[in-house]
């Protein structure tokens, strides 16, 4: 009789448990429902890690020569240079970054030429932009934004940051666009 009721308890117990994982399983339920279902298609791929754009993929992935050769068979087919499509077809602030990218990786002489210029012009100068570029570029590059500034403003670089720059500042910048100039 005594291992009826163990056996009716043991049951009894069970049943309870059975009842309780039951429940767990419903709640379980309840909230993956809540959650927006994932399918495999939705994880990502390694192919689907780069998300840049065509424009971007071009720019950030390819070198200079690759960008070059790209964009002029972009130019011949579309019959307008890259430049104007970017400006018609981006925001203002994204027209101005990848226009500064195409800018730099055809032609960098002329980007930091014209850099150099806007940095001169009028009263004062934006020494943040003629540092930055003197520094970051090496002689012979310096020697190019030089001839390229000439072409581009028709005036002499070193005479216009005679004109525009002082004292040892000057002096340095002039040093650097040109070794062998003598310090007095």
């Amino acid at each position: 009789m005594e291992n009826d009721e163990n056996d009716d308890d043991n049951e009894e117990k069970e049943e309870k448990k059975n009842e309780d994982d039951a429940e767990a399983d419903d709640q379980s339920k309840k909230e993956v429902n809540n959650e927006p279902k994932v399918s495999v298609e939705d994880i990502p791929t390694k192919e689907d890690t780069n998300n840049f754009s065509d424009l971007e993929e071009l720019l950030f992935c390819r070198s200079p020569n690759q960008v070059k050769e790209t964009l002029k068979e972009y130019e011949a087919a579309a019959m307008v240079d890259m430049l104007s499509s970017i400006k018609m077809e981006l925001s203002e602030i994204s027209a101005e970054a990848f226009s500064s990218l195409v800018e730099i990786l055809t032609d960098p002489g002329m980007y930091f030429a014209q850099e150099l210029d806007e940095a001169i012009q009028g009263l004062g100068s934006d020494d943040d932009t003629i540092i930055r570029i003197f520094v970051s570029r090496s002689e012979k590059d310096l020697k190019k934004i030089a001839e390229r500034f000439k072409e581009f403003s028709g005036r002499d670089l070193d005479k216009a940051l005679e004109q525009d720059t002082g004292g040892d500042y000057k002096k340095i910048l002039l040093k650097m666009l040109d070794p062998e100039m003598k310090i007095a």
